[in-house]
């Protein structure tokens, strides 16, 4: 019984750890032989009713946003460009290049825009646990081996982390959306 509660303690406690960063971004499991299994997060506005709004009745539906998750496969990370997002890696590295400004649209396939944020994040979450949902983007990156370093270049609304052999990269949405610039990331692994 003891062994049960601590493991349900331990599941609700990683449930509880992630944090709203985790709805919107990007997840890379890099092989060692260079490809990679990608996994894309977005928390978007819809027009389309829903499944159960097809199937309910006596309500009037208002506001619709969805959660759209993607995975594939690269045979090379090196090939993979996302709207202007580069990855170069090498054996021991990899360096991410995040075009930022007004004029980049990569960042709409991730997050809604200024002006439907509040409303996607109350239909979204109507107990307003994670009011800051669809307000950052986190890129993270697995690498076959230790993560020794990473590091963000310019730093302005972005923060770089590593732990064991996980990289991750946080952006704030607003400074993608305002500020023209190239975001360099660095991720080095033994």
């Amino acid at each position: 019984m003891n062994l049960l509660r601590i493991l349900s303690c331990l599941a609700l406690s990683l449930l509880c750890a992630c944090g709203s960063s985790d709805v919107v971004g990007m997840h890379i499991e890099l092989a060692a032989d260079g490809s990679a299994l990608v996994t894309t997060r977005s928390l978007l506005g819809q027009k389309d009713p829903g499944p159960v709004e097809e199937t309910a009745t006596g309500i009037e539906w208002s506001d619709r946003v969805r959660l759209v998750c993607s995975r594939g496969r690269v045979a090379s990370l090196d090939e993979l460009v996302l709207d202007g997002i580069r990855f170069d890696s090498r054996e021991g590295g990899l360096r991410v290049t995040v075009p930022c400004g007004p004029d980049v649209r990569w960042i709409d396939r991730f997050a809604p825009p200024p002006e439907e944020r509040a409303r996607a994040v109350e239909t979204f979450d109507p107990r307003d646990e994670t009011p800051d949902v669809g307000s950052r983007l986190m890129l993270e990156v697995v690498v076959p081996g230790e993560v020794i370093s990473t590091g963000v270049l310019p730093s302005f609304g972005a923060r770089a982390a590593h732990e064991r052999g996980m990289a991750s990269l946080e952006l704030t949405v607003a400074s993608v959306r305002e500020r023209e610039r190239s975001v360099i990331w660095d991720v080095t692994w033994r």
